[in-house]
């Protein structure tokens, strides 16, 4: 399952219904990202990533976890240190159709204008067309280095640590839907020599492929819509024409990627390992 969705509006009753903010919202498989921008200043509202599980069919209800959430910086926990560490946070939606084929979800989670307090939501959402019919990458070796025939639907994790005694640590999730990107990254610092003291920053960057005018030359080009937070720099994106992705687990070169396949961004120039991510889920 792939999907690209965009909050129409949501509302905490007994307050009023408000546009919210500026949301896109990529799945894939059973894993999701979903970046949240502040209308006014245009800053991060939200940034999650996580499982999104069907709890049932009829009500179609689903269960979100938060392993990132920049509402809950402690949310943090990994499959591979078992998601120690990370907080079980309530946020299980049940979703209805629309007569305009808009989706309502109805459901709890941690407010954010609370303070994180669990309250009951109700937020639509519009799904949008990811042009999955004729997406094609405008990055050159980039096609190649992605994997013909699944390179346009995917989740990536990437887990990094610098220095002996873990004092800064960064988790990362990078995925693709079409014409759609998205990445957002959760930054861990020790502050302090005896490692008490602990500073989390979130990083996001938002992309959408979009036509090149004909007096440019046509074809297709990645925008960026947004890209925020101290990080960004070091963060892979869809236009970062100096990277590659490539597929160590299977050899590398134009392979279709599985679950588990270990995928790595390198430098074109020197073939210089940048970062090491897992897949997680493809399609």
């Amino acid at each position: 399952m792939v999907r690209a969705s965009t909050l129409i509006s949501v509302q905490w009753p007994p307050a009023p219904i408000s546009a919210g903010p500026d949301t896109l919202v990529l799945s894939v498989g059973t894993y999701y990202v979903d970046l949240r921008i502040d209308r006014d200043d245009r800053s991060i509202y939200w940034a999650l990533a996580g499982r999104r599980i069907v709890v049932c069919e009829e009500p179609r209800k689903v269960k979100f976890t938060h392993e990132l959430d920049s509402h809950s910086p402690s949310a943090s926990g990994t499959e591979e240190d078992g998601g120690e560490g990370a907080e079980e946070i309530a946020d299980e939606g049940t979703f209805t159709k629309l007569p305009n084929g808009d989706d309502l979800e109805v459901g709890e989670m941690p407010a954010p204008h609370l303070g994180g307090k669990v309250a009951a939501y109700r937020e639509v959402w519009r799904e949008l067309d990811p042009g999955l019919e004729d997406s094609n990458t405008s990055g050159g070796d980039r096609e190649s280095a992605e994997g013909k025939g699944n390179r346009t639907c995917w989740m990536l994790e990437s887990l990094d640590t610098e220095g002996q005694e873990r004092r800064k640590r960064r988790r990362t999730f990078y995925c693709r839907v079409g014409r759609f990107f998205l990445a957002i990254r959760r930054t861990e610092r020790v502050s302090d020599q005896k490692g008490v003291e602990i500073e989390v920053e979130f990083s996001g960057i938002r992309q959408e492929e979009e036509a090149r005018p004909q007096a440019d030359g046509g074809g297709k080009e990645w925008i960026v819509k947004y890209s925020l937070g101290s990080e960004v720099d070091g963060m892979f994106h869809m236009s970062r024409a100096e990277v590659v992705l490539e597929n160590t687990t299977s050899g590398g070169g134009a392979v279709e990627w599985k679950v588990d396949d270990r995928v790595v961004v390198k430098n074109k120039s020197d073939g210089t390992i940048r970062e090491v991510c897992v897949v997680r889920a493809v399609n």
